[in-house]
């Protein structure tokens, strides 16, 4: 009972702080979505990638895929195929797990066609994951955004977002959150 009060304070407290009707359902909203990433998906990462990054015989690289953008899986209206049905909560429009799917695999135009931008970062996304398959690495040409990204190595972590604006990053994503989780 001790760790759910600890969760429901760092994740919830939107719920009573806040007063603003609009603000609480967007800070409860988000820390629920917060709270069941990091609790599904976010946490065991981190702790396989730094686990797995000390191991000299196997190379760990961390990529964050937040790119925004309309044939996301969890747009797709099953009641209406080929339309694409926002969430309007504004945390659920955010990148989610398998976010990036139809972006690797654009052939699924389950709601339309690819527009001229997602095209081109559909593109640039599957020749960084073919160009990790091929050479072992996803620095591809080393192209100036991958120059800071390195593997999790000795302590050592960076990771990269792929986004409308790409970059590397020092630490790994959600640090703070995570760091909180493991102290629980």
């Amino acid at each position: 009972a001790m760790v759910i009060k600890k969760i429901k304070e760092f994740y919830l407290s939107g719920m009573v702080k806040e007063t603003d009707p609009q603000k609480k359902l967007d800070s409860v909203t988000s820390g629920m979505v917060n709270m069941m990433g990091d609790a599904l998906f976010n946490y065991p990462i981190d702790r396989m990638v730094k686990l797995q990054g000390n191991k000299a015989h196997s190379k760990v690289w961390v990529y964050q895929y937040n790119y925004k953008h309309n044939h996301s899986l969890a747009f797709f209206d099953p009641q209406n195929p080929g339309q694409v049905r926002k969430p309007g909560l504004k945390a659920l429009t955010k990148a989610t797990h398998g976010h990036e799917l139809s972006m690797l695999f654009p052939a699924f135009e389950e709601m339309g066609p690819l527009s001229e931008e997602e095209t081109k970062h559909s593109k640039k996304f599957v020749k960084f994951v073919a160009d990790f398959m091929v050479n072992g690495h996803p620095k591809g040409d080393g192209k100036y955004e991958y120059s800071d990204w390195e593997p999790v190595a000795n302590g050592q972590l960076t990771y990269f977002i792929h986004g409308k604006y790409s970059a590397s990053n020092k630490g790994l994503p959600n640090e703070h959150r995570l760091k909180w989780w493991h102290a629980l």
